[in-house]
């Protein structure tokens, strides 16, 4: 069981979450972020304690951290979630650092975990289609579903940007929707082609009739406001109709990048539109295309259909 704060050293690890917590809140990052950072540093501190290695923070080592590292590769965690673990890590102990409670890092001379290059799933043309075909007719479901999934097609936005658009947010006239970051102190613009306008459009003059229009609110389900789980399930429905296995809403902004890319945007334009900080993950869709770039060129140039067309 967990040891109260007040039964704590005041160095412990554990003790000083809290502080960190309001600094944190302070710096008005999104519930996710904060949450994702106290989530690590809790398994972090809850590690120790079970192993019986230190909790004060001025004796926590390398050696300590490097530890609960590969625990959580050794208990099936994937590469993906302890290199979530260590980023996290490293903010507490950024913190600690600023706040003097720690005159070194532990992990200031750690490395990160090296994630494996892997082929960034994205829908195909034909399967886009199929779930575009789904969405055919004028009832208020297959109007606002069209206009949906167009918009996750042409601005590669994540779930919870589209599911929380407001009706203000959809500048119909100027092509452009208003995109808020999670706790809305930041806020960048997404545009849209002719084709996502149309049913943008159309979707609204429906919305217009639906009994929750004064909701602010731009997506509507059958009873009111949707959510992200409902944004989520509408369309898993729609590609497991269309015949798409293993689908997720992140393989819509995976194409979307692919897409951009491979069409000749540049790297700078695809960062700012998406909302990216850092360059690690456009990298995987950019190894993607040049991937298929390569297929291309091999295609053309097959040495063994030139030596057997002779």
């Amino acid at each position: 069981m967990t040891a109260t704060t007040t039964n704590l050293a005041p160095g412990d690890l554990r003790a000083l979450l809290a502080s960190w917590q309001r600094s944190l809140r302070a710096r008005r990052l999104s519930p996710k972020t904060i949450s994702s950072y106290l989530d690590s540093a809790h398994q972090l501190a809850d590690f120790l304690v079970a192993t019986g290695m230190p909790t004060d923070v001025a004796a926590i080592r390398r050696e300590h951290v490097e530890t609960f590292l590969v625990h959580l590769e050794d208990t099936g965690r994937g590469p993906e979630t302890v290199a979530t673990r260590y980023r996290c890590l490293a903010q507490v102990f950024k913190w600690l650092l600023e706040e003097g409670e720690i005159d070194r890092s532990p992990m200031e001379r750690m490395h990160p975990p090296k994630l494996p290059e892997k082929l960034t799933p994205v829908l195909t043309d034909e399967q886009i289609t199929a779930m575009l075909a789904l969405c055919k007719g004028k009832s208020f479901e297959q109007l606002r579903n069209r206009a949906l999934l167009l918009v996750f097609i042409d601005t590669g936005l994540r779930r919870a940007e589209v599911a929380h658009l407001a009706v203000d947010d959809v500048k119909l006239d100027a092509g452009l929707l208003i995109v808020r970051s999670g706790n809305g102190d930041r806020e960048r613009l997404a545009p849209v082609g002719a084709a996502t306008s149309e049913a943008l459009d159309r979707y609204a003059r429906a919305r217009n009739r639906h009994r929750a229009r004064a909701s602010s609110a731009f997506w509507l389900g059958i009873r009111g406001p949707m959510t992200d789980d409902g944004v989520a399930k509408m369309l898993g429905k729609l590609a497991r109709a269309a015949g798409v296995e293993h689908f997720h809403c992140h393989m819509l902004r995976h194409g979307w990048a692919h897409s951009m890319l491979a069409a000749g945007a540049t790297e700078g334009a695809v960062m700012r539109l998406g909302g990216w900080k850092t360059r690690s993950m456009l990298d995987r869709y950019g190894n993607a295309v040049a991937d298929q770039r390569a297929i291309e060129t091999h295609r053309a140039l097959s040495p063994a259909d030139r030596v057997t067309r002779r």
